[in-house]
């Protein structure tokens, strides 16, 4: 699932995203931007199934402009928002939720990108059997648990990343992101 498709599903199960101004169209992009000329804005580009499409994080929105030419001009999708820095946020991790009902946790208790929580040396992974989805003395981590579990429960088997945030961020509004849905693999 693409990024574009992954935001949108997260938005469908009523999940906070990114607020993210999604065109192929430089000259909406253009006019999203001039918007936005001293806030530090990121796009990330799309096409195809390509893997490793171009993008560009925390920058002022004029800087962005010539790049959005250049990346419609090349047929990519755009995905334009506000910046998120990473080191506002608290924790950052993912839950998987395989078919046989267990629910995957693992996080880092630390500021940090979701893109390195894999390979961070301050994971934790814990893994709930069916009925036991509490973390002991952990509320924060809980609430996100019980909220992906509740929203995601129809889908077959899955994934979701988040971040939580000193303040609140995404199209909601809450401390809590959800960067991506993907197949539990």
């Amino acid at each position: 699932m693409r990024k574009s498709e992954s935001i949108f599903h997260l938005q469908s199960l009523g999940l906070n995203t990114l607020d993210c101004f999604i065109t192929r169209d430089f000259r909406q992009a253009k006019a999203y931007l001039e918007n936005h000329l001293d806030d530090k804005m990121s796009i990330r580009t799309e096409r195809r199934d390509e893997f490793l499409c171009p993008f560009y994080y925390g920058q002022p929105g004029r800087n962005l402009i010539t790049i959005a030419k250049e990346r419609t001009d090349e047929g990519y999708l755009l995905l334009i928002y506000h910046y998120l820095d990473w080191r506002d946020s608290i924790a950052y991790g993912s839950i998987g939720l395989p078919k046989d009902g267990t629910t995957i946790v693992e996080f880092v208790d630390e500021p940090g990108l979701v893109r390195d929580l894999y390979s961070h040396q301050k994971r934790i992974s814990l893994i709930l059997r069916p009925g036991l989805a509490m973390v002991p003395n952990n509320l924060w981590l809980n609430t996100i648990i019980r909220e992906v579990q509740e929203c995601c429960y129809s889908e077959s088997s899955c994934v979701v990343e988040w971040s939580l945030y000193k303040y609140p961020v995404g199209i909601l509004q809450k401390p809590v992101i959800y960067w991506e849905l993907r197949d539990y693999a």
